[in-house]
């Protein structure tokens, strides 16, 4: 298990100090988990799952997938947790509070502007627009599509009540 906890602390690019204050913990303390000198107690195998969306039969075990699916909903939602935990405004906080006062015909405008951006972005020199299209374990794949399929991509993704796991 020691080994698995590196390896998502290396997978969030987070230093043992950064992954520590995340848990609410000593860098002291992971170091010594990290090196198999000390075992997590259950509730930090709970808190390292719940921050960092870790399957935690793959923590424990190392069977399945390391990271558990999330929904759009539970992105958002934990999206928003965060922006709520920010202890002064930054232009995210900013940001949400402006698109809060939208009314249905300015989030219509908004999304006829965020679509006709990826026309463009699709139209550039080659036509093509470069994806990335994410893992359950961190890794992606790079897709070139044209503008029409990024849209029909993007079409589908919209439609789809929960993404499938391969996403």
């Amino acid at each position: 298990m020691y080994r698995r906890i590196v390896d998502v602390r290396k997978k969030h690019n987070l230093t043992q100090g950064e992954f520590a204050e995340r848990l609410g913990l000593t860098r002291n303390f992971i170091s010594l988990v990290e090196n198999g000198n000390r075992d997590p107690s259950d509730r930090t195998i709970s808190d390292i799952c719940r921050e960092f969306n870790v399957s935690e039969t793959w923590l424990r075990t190392g069977e399945g997938q390391m990271f558990t699916p999330v929904s759009r909903d539970d992105e958002i939602k934990a999206f928003l947790n965060d922006l709520m935990k920010a202890e002064k405004p930054d232009f995210r906080k900013r940001m949400v509070a402006v698109l809060a006062r939208l009314d249905v015909k300015e989030w219509q405008v908004l999304e006829q502007i965020a679509r006709k951006m990826v026309e463009a972005s699709a139209e550039g020199k080659t036509g093509l627009q470069v994806i990335k299209i994410a893992g359950r374990d961190g890794s992606y794949e790079e897709h070139t599509l044209t503008g029409d399929e990024a849209i029909a991509l993007e079409n589908e993704i919209d439609q789809l009540k929960k993404p499938p796991e391969d996403i």
